[in-house]
């Protein structure tokens, strides 16, 4: 049996680097547009948030794709929607990455941070909250039919 709260935990603590990785990315936007940071600093910083993404994006989609698929009416539109949500985000990502000199590297980067904030905290309500990946299977009263 797939243990749901050792999921929930390990995504939710992948989350909490994953903020601490945007802010820094944040940061380093700030002092690039304020012209007291370089280009080659936010990259880096992007490509930790990256690389970070990425094994998060594989730890749900190894852990929640096959839990989402059938754990209520809700959880194949749930799972489509993290399929999308990540390959928008990985997009988005590479983007950066490759994003050509004289570009607003900065502003670009802020916009990504804030699209992945919301994400996470639909997320967290949508899929990762103990109401829904839980434990405890959840068994309707059929009593009626």
């Amino acid at each position: 049996m797939i243990d749901h709260e050792g999921t929930r935990k390990l995504l939710l603590e992948q989350h909490r680097s994953l903020r601490a990785l945007l802010a820094e990315a944040r940061a380093g936007a700030a002092r690039l547009s304020r012209g007291e940071g370089s280009a080659g600093e936010l990259r880096r910083r992007l490509g930790e948030l990256r690389a970070a993404c990425e094994e998060h994006m594989r730890d749900e989609e190894d852990r929640l794709a096959p839990v989402l698929a059938r754990i209520d009416a809700w959880g194949p539109e749930r799972l489509e929607r993290m399929r999308e949500e990540h390959a928008h985000q990985r997009a988005a990502l590479a983007r950066l990455a490759t994003e050509e000199p004289g570009t607003d590297l900065a502003k670009d980067a802020v916009a990504l941070a804030e699209v992945l904030e919301s994400e996470m905290r639909a997320e967290e309500r949508d899929i990762l909250d103990a109401s829904v990946l839980r434990d405890d299977p959840l068994t309707l009263d059929a009593s009626d039919a």
